[in-house]
């Protein structure tokens, strides 16, 4: 765009001065960087006053406080500040199975990038779990996704990307997970029975396995929200 920006921010709150043609320069562009990831996560804790949600926002607050001044050292202030929240809480760490398969060629051939990718796919699993504990949909959607079945789908990238190659898959798990969900009560909860029933059909295994899907679930829903579940009634 030459030397003129578009304006990202809403400086009157409604939105007039978006998409404005300004003269910029590259103090302008780290400052509309940050300034526009400040409002994605602010909007999003209006949107929602999920636990998820709430944590990325004082996780961005904690950014701002650590003295960074341009947007790649807020954006790395912040990836840190999420790390130290989710390695606070080790629930999901026996799941974890401790190898991981490449998913590039990059990777195959450079053990450390491997490594550290890897290690994003736990930390990125055990925040969710965290979150999911919690009371966040969207995280114990996400939860329950990482546990399916590590079956062949259309790539072999498909199929260990991002959790499935660090996370032991269970399927009772997973569908306890989705049964939780669903019984949250949450406005997006159909879309879990749906993933609970329809997709992966928990609901037509053998009686032995709903038993225990069942009763992972009841423990779970107990814990998260200190009350029975209700389809268990």
């Amino acid at each position: 765009m030459g030397d003129h920006c578009l304006q990202t921010t809403n400086t009157y709150g409604d939105f007039r001065d978006m998409g404005r043609e300004i003269t910029c320069d590259d103090r302008y562009k780290e400052g509309e960087e940050i300034a526009d990831w400040e409002f994605t996560y602010r909007t999003n804790l209006k949107m929602e006053n999920s636990p998820g949600n709430r944590a990325d926002w004082e996780a961005w607050q904690t950014s701002a406080a650590s003295g960074a001044t341009t947007s790649k050292g807020r954006l790395e202030a912040f990836i840190a500040e999420t790390r130290k929240q989710t390695e606070q809480h080790a629930d999901a760490k026996p799941f974890l199975h401790g190898t991981c398969q490449p998913n590039s060629e990059s990777e195959q051939s450079n053990k450390e990038t491997l490594l550290r990718n890897c290690k994003d796919n736990e930390t990125m699993f055990q925040r969710n779990y965290w979150l999911a504990l919690q009371g966040d949909h969207e995280a114990q959607e996400r939860v329950a996704w990482c546990f399916q079945d590590d079956r062949p789908r259309a790539t072999a990238l498909d199929s260990r990307w991002p959790c499935h190659r660090v996370v032991r898959p269970d399927e009772t798990v997973m569908c306890a997970w989705y049964l939780v969900a669903a019984s949250s009560g949450h406005p997006k909860s159909a879309h879990s029975a749906e993933q609970y029933g329809y997709v992966y059909e928990c609901d037509k295994k053998t009686m032995y396995e709903r038993q225990a899907i069942l009763g992972t679930a009841s423990e779970l829903f107990l814990r998260i929200y200190h009350r029975p579940i209700p389809m268990a009634r």
